[in-house]
């Protein structure tokens, strides 16, 4: 089971708590100080999410049961007073059972604004443009969406390089690129094989494959354009990318094969 981000939480006859404190200067033991105010009012935790600055300094995110007014009051009172944390935000479900919590706009990683986008949303954009401009066509569109938005990852991911002393693009492809692509959800991405002038990667559990269902050739093109456009940024040259195995049309994973 992978890791469900708690933008949406629904849990079905509960009262729910969206709460975000400040951290101002981090500490050992600061999570564990937060934690058993919540739990000294018997209120459960269900998702905690601490991100912390070099500097020491960041936000800690907790969903959770939701007390009365006067309880919650008390635990905001008492956070606020914990060495190291700063002002602290709750918010309370309007409707039992469903927490849609405006607390963690707007969305980040490393610094950058990021969006989320679901499966089904996906399954549906490649549909609607496949019914209205034919199935050519809109793979041409979606490989070039794709591609155009490797490129900007590219960039972010030679910044990424940068900033951790990577120089060598094979380097940042083994363990920024891949990776981000992984953590991303679009799929497990790994680097199979180096030749000269080509690289052999391999995609498992590819969202788009996942969407498209079954198919007659390789068809993760959002997936080719954007493997090509952060390619291209990383090694700093053109790269012809062909994928010659697709899960979609019913090989374990997806192959794709880079040369440049």
């Amino acid at each position: 089971m992978g890791f469900s981000l708690p933008t949406l939480v629904v849990y079905p006859g509960r009262d729910l708590l969206s709460s975000r404190l400040e951290i101002k200067r981090d500490r050992v033991g600061l999570l564990a100080e937060i934690s058993s105010e919540f739990v000294r009012r018997g209120i459960n935790i269900f998702t905690t999410i601490a991100q912390v600055s070099p500097e020491g300094r960041g936000c800690v995110f907790i969903i959770s049961e939701c007390k009365g007014p006067e309880v919650l009051e008390d635990l905001r009172r008492s956070l606020e007073s914990i060495d190291g944390v700063g002002a602290v935000e709750m918010e309370r479900s309007e409707i039992r059972g469903l927490m849609i919590s405006g607390l963690f706009f707007p969305l980040s990683r490393a610094g950058r604004r990021i969006v989320l986008m679901v499966d089904s949303a996906l399954k549906s954009l490649i549909e609607e443009l496949t019914r209205i401009l034919g199935e050519d066509p809109a793979n041409a569109i979606i490989f070039r969406v794709g591609y155009e938005m490797g490129k900007g990852l590219g960039r972010v991911h030679l910044e990424i390089g940068e900033a951790v002393g990577l120089r060598d693009p094979l380097e940042i492809l083994k363990h920024v690129l891949l990776p981000l692509f992984k953590s991303s959800g679009y799929g497990i991405a790994s680097l199979e094989g180096i030749r000269e002038g080509a690289l052999r990667m391999v995609v498992r559990d590819s969202i788009e494959a996942r969407v498209r269902g079954r198919s007659e050739r390789p068809s993760c093109f959002l997936v080719k354009g954007m493997l090509k456009g952060a390619l291209e940024e990383v090694l700093g040259r053109q790269v012809a990318m062909e994928e010659s195995r697709c899960e979609a049309a019913g090989h374990d994973f997806c192959e794709f094969i880079a040369s440049y």
